[in-house]
């Protein structure tokens, strides 16, 4: 991030935790608890190694006392295949475009990954309420500057932002693809960067995976 410098977050989007249906498990407690009759045997697949996919299973793991293993892959597509075809377990994703795999049985949406539950599927508990309390393990988008950006030029893109995120057509666009509006200022963004680099740094180191 040397070469930029935070002008404001813009969105949040929760994962969800999607499980082959041939494990019969439909609650988090379940997954936990099979996951720790099973240490080592149950592998989780995501787009390849720092991805978000990656990183919510990871952290998921250490949050549980889980020994899971990382099937990583090049691309949500191919990861997303196996887990249809029951080749992997479970995979922490978007719930964008997998919803109809849900509805038609070939998977079980077990729980979102925000604290609060995603506005996509009301229905659906978070895994925070599920038991595993404090859990959260979301994407979000944001927007950056180059460095050396005038402060004033930089306060100006965040105003323009905090007033984009007020549009009623840009939070219904964003709903439309599974994402919230969430705004911060400058400051808040810089604390969020710093946070979740040495939180999943952690993470990885503890969990023996390199980024690629």
């Amino acid at each position: 991030m040397a070469d930029f410098q935070p002008v404001g977050q813009a969105t949040v989007q929760s994962l969800g935790i999607l499980v082959t249906p041939g494990l019969k498990l439909r609650t988090v407690k379940d997954f936990i608890a099979y996951a720790k009759a099973n240490p080592g045997k149950v592998n989780f697949a995501s787009s390849g190694n720092g991805s978000a996919q990656h990183l919510a299973g990871e952290a998921f793991a250490k949050a549980a006392g889980l020994k899971m293993v990382h099937v990583p892959y090049k691309g949500t597509g191919p990861a997303m295949a196996d887990l249809l075809a029951g080749r992997v377990d479970v995979m922490f994703s978007s719930l964008v475009g997998n919803m109809e795999h849900v509805a038609d049985g070939r998977l079980v949406l077990i729980a979102t990954t925000g604290l609060k539950r995603s506005p996509a599927t009301p229905q659906v508990p978070t895994v925070d309420e599920s038991g595993l309390k404090g859990f959260e393990a979301q994407t979000w988008q944001a927007v950056v500057a180059p460095a050396g950006t005038p402060p004033a030029v930089v306060e100006r893109l965040n105003a323009a932002l905090l007033k984009a995120g007020q549009s009623p057509k840009i939070i219904e666009t964003l709903a439309a693809q599974g994402m919230e509006v969430k705004t911060s200022t400058p400051a808040e963004l810089r604390e969020l960067l710093a946070r979740e680099t040495a939180q999943y740094t952690s993470i990885l180191q503890q969990a023996k995976n390199t980024l690629q």
